[in-house]
């Protein structure tokens, strides 16, 4: 008896192809718009989660509090929501930076602490209140930045900055800065509060 092998034929394969290029074609753009909307979702909850850390201590040590608005030197002049109908131009005053790229370790085991740096050396009693607080606390881990796209002026996000505006100073505001820009602080996107458009 003899059995008829039949496989597919030059035709059958390439409907096949073109099928799963389609199908590649429409999930690919929709899973990379899911992944990045993951990623500034986390970057924003975790702005906001500095953001609290940062107001605590201010709230809570009075030698934080004035180590964190004293000669801070390093200010750039901003624009939140550029190229849209709520642009708004500002200027902030940094006072202290993380980098967003070496918190976790490549192995996967335990994040290491997060450790902020000041602008100026008066600013380093609120950056050590700042990182003796995140110490405490196993939630307070601060994570890499997530979306590291680049703006319009090519600057990439991957560091945190915690900063206020020049001529409001209770107005505290949470960056993500190119750290291989000015003074490794170059502000990128606000975060918190209020995310620049790009990440709404």
């Amino acid at each position: 008896m003899k059995k008829n092998l039949k496989g597919f034929t030059l035709v059958e394969l390439i409907v096949v192809i073109a099928i799963i290029t389609v199908l590649a074609g429409i999930l690919i753009p929709s899973v990379i718009g899911y992944v990045r909307k993951a990623e500034k979702k986390a970057d924003t909850v975790n702005a906001k989660r500095i953001y609290e850390d940062a107001e605590l201590v201010l709230l809570t040590d009075d030698v934080a509090r004035n180590a964190f608005y004293k000669y801070n030197t390093t200010k750039f002049n901003v624009t939140v929501n550029a190229g849209t109908e709520s642009a708004e131009s500002y200027r902030i005053v940094v006072v202290c930076k993380s980098d967003g790229r070496a918190f976790n370790k490549k192995d996967g085991s335990t994040p290491k602490l997060a450790t902020w740096t000041q602008g100026n050396a008066e600013a380093k009693p609120f950056c050590d209140a700042l990182n003796k607080d995140a110490a405490i606390s196993a939630d307070k881990y601060v994570t890499p930045v997530k979306y590291s796209n680049k703006n319009s002026a090519g600057y990439e996000a991957n560091r945190w900055i915690i900063c206020y505006r020049e001529n409001d100073k209770d107005k505290l505001e949470i960056w993500v800065a190119d750290a291989t820009k000015t003074w490794g602080c170059q502000p990128v996107y606000r975060l918190y509060p209020e995310p620049d458009a790009e990440y709404a």
